[in-house]
């Protein structure tokens, strides 16, 4: 899916909001970038710094809820797969961390499109949104 939608690069740092098992973390370090996985789940958060223990760049997984975490400077592509009730919040956060850093953000929804907001390009279930810094 990130070849097709957003080609990561060692330049990214890609956070996966409700990283889960870290699969995204594992296939996004991969190509190359930076990963940050924010998990509110322990024992989810435990088990996918196990199974991504021996990828390289290592992801990194911080237990807590996303809607409290600040994003580092270099973030550049935020991925999350929510439901529709929490898709809305997420992109809210996601155009305040843009705003704090005074920089444009690309975010990917899996399965749920953000309404009235026009997304960049559409792969399957994926929407690219790019997220602009309010002024």
């Amino acid at each position: 899916m990130f070849k097709k939608l957003y080609p990561l690069s060692k330049k990214d740092l890609l956070i996966d909001m409700g990283s889960g098992d870290g699969v995204v973390l594992k296939v996004g370090a991969e190509m190359g970038a930076q990963t940050l996985g924010i998990e509110l789940h322990p024992v989810l958060s435990f088990l996918s710094r196990i199974r991504l223990r021996k990828i390289r760049p290592l992801p990194k997984v911080v237990c807590q809820n996303y809607l409290n975490y600040k994003f580092p400077e270099n973030t550049t592509v935020v991925y999350t797969f929510s439901d529709s009730r929490d898709v809305e919040k997420i992109f809210q956060k996601v155009q305040q961390e843009a705003t704090r850093l005074g920089k444009e953000l690309y975010f990917i929804s899996n399965a749920f499109d953000i309404p009235g907001v026009k997304y960049e390009k559409l792969y399957h279930s994926f929407y690219l949104y790019k997220v602009n810094h309010l002024k």
